[in-house]
C-alpha cells in the first residue's frame, strides 16, 4: 500500500514539475513578446490563416463611449501580437500533446498529413439530386455521360488518421450514389485509380483539400476509356511549377508545417492548339494554367485560374466532338489532359450559374457529358440539382 502511495506521489510530482515548467515557459513567452511589439511592425495580412488583420482603430469620443474602440483594440492587440504564428503553432503543439487531434474542422494526422472532414451523406436528400441527374441524361440520350465521383484524402491515406478516427467510408458512399444513377450513365470507380497511383505517387496534397495532377491524371486515364478515347503515357509530361504551396488546410490548421509540391501535366505539343475563354471577361487566354497564381496564396489556381460560371476551352481540331463538363474545382487541374481529344469543351461550375445547363446544351451540338465532382462537395452542394 506505502509502494504504490509513493508512485502516486512520484507520478503527480512529475506532472507538476511539467506543469511549472509549462507556466515558466509562456511567462517568458508573454513578456518577450510584450516587448517585441514595440519594435515589431504591424502586418496587414496573415499567409499563413489566409485572412486580413486588425489595424490599429482610430481613438474617438464616440468610440470611447459606446465600447466599439476598446472591441476593436482588443482585436488589434490578438492580430497583431508579436510572433503570432510561432505562438499559435507552441499552443496547437501543446494541444497535440494533450491528445488534440482536430482544429477548425480539420483532423491532424501523421506524416504532415492534414484532413478536410467529410461531409455527412445524407441519403434522403442526395436521392432528389440523383432524380434530377437521371431525369436530365434521359432527356438528352444522344449524348454519352460519364459520371466521377472522387473521394477525399481521408479514404485513401486513412493510414495517416489520427488515432482512433474512423471515418464513414466513402467509397459506400459512392458506390451508393452510383447504384441510384441510371443504367445509361457511365460511373467512374476514382477510388481503385487512386489507391493504385499512391504507391508510386502522391495523390492529394498534405495541406490542401484537393487532389494532386498525379491523381487527378491516375483518374483522368479512367475518364478517357469510359469515353472511348486513345490516350498513351508518353503523350503527357509532368512539370513542378512550385515547391512552397499551402493549402487551404494550412490555413485551418495553425500546427501543421508541410509544405506541398504542385505539378502541371503538359499534353505534348499542345501550345498553340487552343484557347480558353471565361465567362465576364473577353479577353482570350492561350494557356489553362495561370502563372501569375503560383505567386499568390492558392496556389491551386494555376489550373484554369480559379473557378468560373464557365469556361470554353477551343481546339484546333476540325469537327470533333464536343464535350460539356459539370464539375467542382477538383476538374480544373484534369481539365488540360482533355484539350487534345475534343474541338471544344464547355465547363461548368454549378455554384457560380445563373442559367440552366440545359440551355447552355442548345448552344452548341455537344456529343459527350462528363459529371466530375469530390465526394465532400457532391454531398453537401444543393446548386447542381438547381441548374438541371
Amino acid at each position: 500500500m506505502n509502494e504504490e502511495t509513493k508512485k502516486e506521489k512520484r507520478t503527480r510530482k512529475k506532472g507538476n514539475i511539467i506543469f511549472a515548467f509549462i507556466i515558466i515557459v509562456f511567462c517568458l513567452m508573454l513578456g518577450f513578446f510584450s516587448l517585441a511589439g514595440f519594435f515589431v511592425p504591424d502586418r496587414e495580412i496573415s499567409e499563413n490563416e489566409n485572412r486580413v488583420l486588425a489595424s490599429m482603430p482610430e481613438l474617438t469620443v464616440s468610440g470611447l463611449l459606446d465600447g466599439s474602440f476598446m472591441k476593436d483594440f482588443e482585436s488589434y492587440l490578438t492580430d497583431q501580437f508579436p510572433l503570432r504564428d510561432e505562438a499559435i503553432y507552441l499552443k496547437s503543439f501543446f494541444e497535440r500533446l494533450w491528445g488534440k487531434h482536430e482544429e477548425n474542422g480539420v483532423y491532424i494526422g501523421e506524416n504532415d498529413f492534414l484532413f478536410d472532414k467529410p461531409s455527412a451523406f445524407d441519403s434522403e436528400k442526395l436521392k432528389d439530386v440523383i432524380k434530377k441527374i437521371n431525369s436530365f441524361c434521359k432527356q438528352n440520350k444522344k449524348l454519352k455521360s460519364v459520371f466521377t465521383l472522387v473521394p477525399n484524402s481521408t479514404l485513401i491515406y486513412r493510414e495517416n488518421l489520427p488515432e482512433g478516427l474512423v471515418p464513414a467510408d466513402q467509397s459506400v458512399q459512392i458506390n451508393k450514389v452510383y447504384g441510384g444513377l441510371d443504367k445509361s450513365i457511365i460511373t467512374v470507380d476514382a477510388v481503385s485509380a487512386l489507391l493504385r497511383e499512391k504507391s508510386y505517387n502522391e495523390v492529394f496534397y498534405k495541406t490542401d483539400h484537393h487532389w494532386t495532377t498525379r491523381g487527378a491524371y491516375s483518374v483522368f486515364v479512367e475518364i478517357a476509356d469510359k469515353l472511348g478515347l486513345e490516350v498513351k503515357a508518353d503523350d503527357f509530361e509532368f512539370h513542378t511549377v512550385s515547391n512552397d504551396f499551402e493549402g487551404t488546410l494550412k490555413s485551418k490548421s495553425t500546427f501543421a508545417r508541410a509544405k506541398d509540391s504542385v505539378e502541371i501535366c503538359l499534353p505534348k505539343k499542345s501550345e498553340g492548339t487552343y484557347y480558353i475563354e471565361i465567362s465576364g471577361t473577353a479577353e482570350k487566354y492561350a494557356s489553362c494554367f495561370f502563372e501569375q497564381k503560383l505567386d499568390e496564396k492558392n496556389k491551386y489556381e494555376v489550373f484554369l485560374g480559379g473557378n468560373y460560371e464557365r469556361l470554353t476551352v477551343t481546339t484546333t481540331i476540325p469537327e470533333g466532338r464536343k464535350l460539356l463538363v459539370i464539375k467542382d474545382s477538383f476538374a480544373n487541374c484534369l481539365i488540360p489532359m482533355l484539350t487534345p481529344y475534343f474541338t471544344k469543351i464547355v465547363v461548368l461550375d454549378p455554384r457560380y450559374m445563373t442559367e440552366s445547363v440545359s440551355e447552355v446544351l442548345q448552344e452548341d451540338d455537344f456529343t459527350d457529358l462528363l459529371f466530375l465532382y469530390n465526394a465532400n462537395t457532391f454531398f453537401s452542394d444543393t446548386s447542381l440539382k438547381e441548374v438541371l
